[in-house]
C-alpha cells in the first residue's frame, strides 16, 4: 500500500522539486526531518503564549508598594525596611522605578503604600497597622 502511494504520479508530482529523488530511498530521513521541523515549529508557537517563571525562593514575600512623593510612603518605609522574619522575605517595589513597570502589573494598587503578601499565586492585602512590630505579627500568623 505504501509503496503504491510512493509510486503514484501524485507523489512524484508533488517530491519531483523537492529533495526527494525518484528510485532512491532516500526519502525516509529527510520526511522524518521534516516532520521534526514541523512538530518542533508547532510547540514553539503553543507555547510562546506562556510565561515561564523561574522561583529561586520558595518563601513567601511581603511587598509594599511605595512612591518617593508619598509621605505616607516614607513613614511606612523605614518601619517596614526593620521588618525581619525566617519565614518571609520582605520587598519594598518603587513604583515610580522603569525596573518595576512589569512587577506592579499583576497587582491592584490604588494609593500608596499598598501591601501583599504573595504565597505562590496567592495574593492576600494587609490593610493594618504600619509599625514593623504589627506587620512581623500579621506575616507570621499569615505563613503559619
Amino acid at each position: 500500500m505504501f509503496e503504491k502511494i510512493i509510486n503514484s504520479k501524485l507523489f512524484m508530482t508533488l517530491t519531483s522539486n523537492s529533495l526527494v529523488q525518484y528510485g532512491k530511498k532516500n526519502w525516509k530521513p529527510i520526511l522524518c526531518v521534516l516532520i521534526s521541523v514541523v512538530l518542533a515549529l508547532t510547540l514553539v508557537g503553543y507555547f510562546r503564549g506562556y510565561k515561564i517563571e523561574y522561583y529561586e525562593n520558595e518563601k513567601p514575600v511581603f511587598k509594599m508598594f511605595y512612591a518617593k512623593w508619598c509621605g505616607y510612603s516614607q513613614t511606612a518605609l523605614k518601619e517596614f525596611n526593620k521588618c525581619k522574619s525566617d519565614k518571609v522575605d520582605f520587598e519594598p517595589i518603587d513604583c515610580e522605578a522603569d525596573e518595576n513597570v512589569d512587577e506592579i502589573k499583576g497587582y491592584e494598587i490604588n494609593g500608596y503604600p499598598t501591601f501583599y503578601l504573595v504565597e505562590g499565586e496567592k495574593k492576600t492585602v494587609y490593610d493594618g497597622p504600619r509599625t514593623h512590630a504589627d506587620i512581623e505579627e500579621w506575616v507570621n500568623k499569615q505563613v503559619e
